[in-house]
């Protein structure tokens, strides 16, 4: 009984059919609800296929008793007959809760159930399979024996099919749609709608799959150990069924990458149907039209980053009278990672032992079992946008828990469990089929139904909007697969209808689109090229356009390739290609220089960047941009200061050993048609406490010294030389080396405490050159007088 004053929730879920069969004014699940067997062809299972139930229902505004105006849906992947513990069947009841309670962005701003009945006066005929694990080419004949009956019932001047599938359902119907063209048979579909369909493959974490098929390996090893039937499936009954369902044949055909037990080891297999067999059936041209949606967010923002933690738990427990003497703790851990990023990573990490601790001084641990399994560099798909899977439906518990039960000093228990919301299920380019199934296509945006640079093979398709879910405070970006959206539904209905259909031209984002061209170099006068953009599949018009009269577009501007005249220089001038389909798209490229400009650069071009002010006796580096076709960056700098790089946009120099000086730094740039306009110039500074070099006396007979004196401006005193002790211990190191003047090195010291000491009794009468080398450079350069 709840305790005074608290309280106590249950819910559970119920519906109710068939309120009224003859009412005027009805919705799709409010009338009566028939079915058929196809004439005998569709409901029991053939050597073709394994049956199923197919169930319809009339438009409110269909008197005729007959279909005349059909919807064909094709559910999707429905496990319930091999794995009901994991979930129930979906069926016709199960269609109209999705299209009545819609998700993402402003959910009840859209009526979809009132829009296919009411408005589009569709006829509604639902698929539901008897095995929804069944090979998808024999549920594929199945759809096609419910699209005959369906062309059966249809009279001169009834409406085409509108053919959609859920999920596993798109593949269902694409493929049996396709075999009926190829077979030379008339569909009569006007449209084909795939709706968040693994058309490159679907995706279940291969940690979760390899956690399943170690624990019915552990199952049976410690139900051998312990003469029993199944020690783990009795506590959870979900595992058998889970690890039938990754053999199942569709799960095969439609998983991205597989886990399979080896015993000792886990392998892991791609995909073959779905590049082969599927696509050399679907990947033909056909007399209706075919339009996607995808559930995962349309400017490609992910769910997490490769390599997160998708489950992790501890728990430990024990049991003992005498817990101060004698402590035995089992414990267990297990981790379930997400796919790295194209390199190998832990997916899997399981362990139970025994930690036994004696009068608290002595630790002893015994591993029952422990396995670490390393995932395959691949691409990091559980984490990408897409449709997306909760996690709990795997665990059976709907949020993180932990918990910690004790008794008196006997025993106590405790645990903790974390885990992801979710997981990409259907990644975006699957859904949509993107040509090029790569790294680059999981993290791109595909928006506004275009998607330049990597066609999509549907005539137009929609991503999913940013929205807040409920009970959120937070933006979503990835919707929960095959859920209905107000947005996506508007849009598929305007589609079926043939209705003017701007619902996917969303702001949250704009395709990424680079015009490709230029003119080519070393050609400063009149000149022509071609300048194109990324097709990006179903678009209505392109446009170009420039904004100067020196710019011409000849040819045929509707297509993403032009010729573009240039007449005269241009600098500074811009192209500009325009998409059209229902959406209005721009991308601009500005022509920058002679290579595409037809003159000269002037210093605007080439603004100088490097440091205003600097530190003596420093290296500082300068640049400008890098400009195409330019033939010399001709620098302009103090002489003494220049270290490397004239020629080039990036230079290098040193500032002399005085401080209180400033030295003017510039650049222009040459190309084929200019020697290039005047240099952009700035001013660097030289600041600090600076080192010079005295050597004394100078003539000298018998002795020179060399001394480096810490200076702030060019006046150098010449020290007496008995104060030379007290020079700075800390100055820094540098070689003193004399020279005749034919080259040769005579003598060479190396400073300490600054200063270097010569014996020239050796030295004969003459003139010699005194060089100061810090770093292997000569930084110093003195001439010295001998007289004997």
């Amino acid at each position: 009984m709840p305790a005074s004053g608290s309280a106590v929730e249950s819910w559970f879920d119920f519906q109710i059919n068939n309120i009224n069969s003859n009412c005027t004014n009805c919705r799709f699940g409010q009338k009566s609800i028939l079915t058929t067997d196809c004439g005998g062809k569709c409901g029991n299972a053939t050597s073709s296929h394994s049956g199923g139930t197919v169930s319809y229902t009339l438009s409110i505004n269909n008197s005729t008793g007959r279909i005349r105006k059909p919807l064909i849906v094709a559910e999707g992947y429905d496990v319930s007959s091999i794995a009901p513990l994991l979930q129930t069947n979906y069926s016709i009841q199960n269609f109209f809760s999705a299209i009545n309670f819609l998700g993402g962005a402003n959910p009840t701003s859209y009526d979809f159930n009132n829009a296919l009945d009411n408005i589009g006066s569709y006829d509604l005929v639902f698929i539901d399979y008897k095995n929804g694990t069944d090979d998808i080419k024999r549920n594929a004949a199945l759809l096609q024996e419910v699209v005959h009956w369906v062309n059966g019932q249809k009279q001169a001047g009834d409406d085409q099919n509108v053919v959609m599938g859920l999920s596993m359902g798109g593949l269902v119907a694409r493929y049996g749609l396709a075999q009926m063209v190829a077979n030379g048979e008339n569909t009569q579909t006007r449209l084909l709608i795939t709706h968040d369909s693994p058309h490159r493959g679907a995706n279940v974490p291969l940690g979760i799959q390899t956690a399943a098929l170690y624990m019915n390996r552990l199952n049976s090893s410690v139900s051998g150990l312990l003469s029993g039937a199944g020690i783990l499936t009795d506590l959870v009954p979900e595992l058998t069924q889970l690890v039938s369902l990754y053999n199942a044949p569709a799960t095969r055909q439609m998983l991205i990458w597989r886990a399979s037990d080896l015993g000792p080891s886990f392998s892991f297999n791609t995909n073959t149907f779905l590049d082969g067999e599927y696509r050399t059936m679907v990947n033909r041209a056909v007399p209706y039209r075919m339009i996607a949606t995808s559930q995962g967010a349309e400017c490609g923002q992910q769910l997490f980053a490769p390599n997160t933690t998708l489950v992790s738990g501890r728990a430990e427990g024990f049991i003992s009278p005498l817990p101060w003497i004698l402590n035995n703790k089992i414990k267990t851990e297990i981790f379930v990672n997400a796919l790295a990023d194209q390199q190998a990573n832990r997916i899997f990490a399981f362990k139970i032992f025994s930690e036994y601790t004696i009068l608290s001084l002595v630790t002893i641990n015994i591993t029952w079992a422990e396995i670490n399994v390393n995932g395959p560099s691949t691409l990091p798909y559980d984490g990408t946008a897409g449709g997306v899977y909760p996690i709990t439906n795997y665990i059976n518990i709907s949020s993180p828990q932990s918990a910690t039960w004790s008794f008196l000093w006997f025993a106590k228990a405790s645990y903790g469990l974390n885990f992801a919301d979710s997981f990409c299920f259907v990644p975006t380019a699957s859904a949509l089929d993107i040509t090029d199934f790569g790294r680059a296509s999981l993290s791109v945006g595909y928006v506004k139904g275009l998607n330049p640079g990597n066609a999509s093979r549907f005539n137009l398709f929609i991503g999913q909007e940013p929205y807040t879910a409920s009970g959120s405070t937070s933006t979503a970006y990835n919707e929960q697969h095959v859920r209905f959206t107000a947005r996506n539904s508007q849009w598929m209905f305007n589609e079926m209808q043939g209705l003017p259909n701007s619902t996917f031209c969303s702001t949250a984002c704009t395709p990424s689109v680079v015009i490709s061209g230029n003119f080519p170099a070393n050609v400063c006068g009149a000149t022509s090229a071609t300048f194109s953009v990324p097709n990006a599949g179903t678009v209505v018009n392109y446009g170009w356009s420039t904004n100067s009269g020196n710019l011409n577009v000849s040819g045929n501007a509707n297509s993403p390739s032009v010729t573009i005249n240039r007449n005269a220089p241009c600098v500074g001038c811009t192209i500009t290609a325009t998409y059209a389909n229902v959406c209005n798209f721009s991308v601009s490229k500005h022509l920058n220089g002679a290579i595409e400009g037809g003159g000269g650069y002037s210093s605007s071009g080439y603004p100088v960047s490097g440091p205003r002010s600097a530190q003596c006796n420093q290296y500082i580096y300068y640049s400008c941009p890098s400009l195409p076709a330019a033939t010399n960056y001709s620098w302009v700098y103090p002489s003494t200061w220049y270290v490397s790089g004239n020629g080039t946009n990036n230079l290098t120099l040193r500032t002399p050993r005085n401080s209180g000086i400033s030295g003017a730094i510039g650049v222009r740039v040459a190309n084929a048609c200019d020697a290039g306009g005047s240099p952009s110039i700035i001013t660097t500074s030289v600041v600090g406490t600076c080192l010079a070099f005295v050597a004394f006396p100078n003539p000298t007979s018998n002795t020179l010294t060399v001394d480096a004196q810490p200076t702030g401006s060019n006046s150098i005193t010449i020290p007496n030389e008995n104060n030379l002790q007290n020079d700075d211990p800390t100055t820094e190191i540098y070689e003193a080396r004399l020279m005749h003047s034919f080259g040769n090195t005579i003598k060479v010291g190396e400073s300490k405490n600054g200063i270097v000491k010569f014996d020239l009794l050796d030295v004969p009468t003459g003139i010699y050159y005194l060089h100061i080398i810090e770093n292997g450079l000569v930084i110093d350069r003195k001439q010295i007088i001998v007289k004997k």
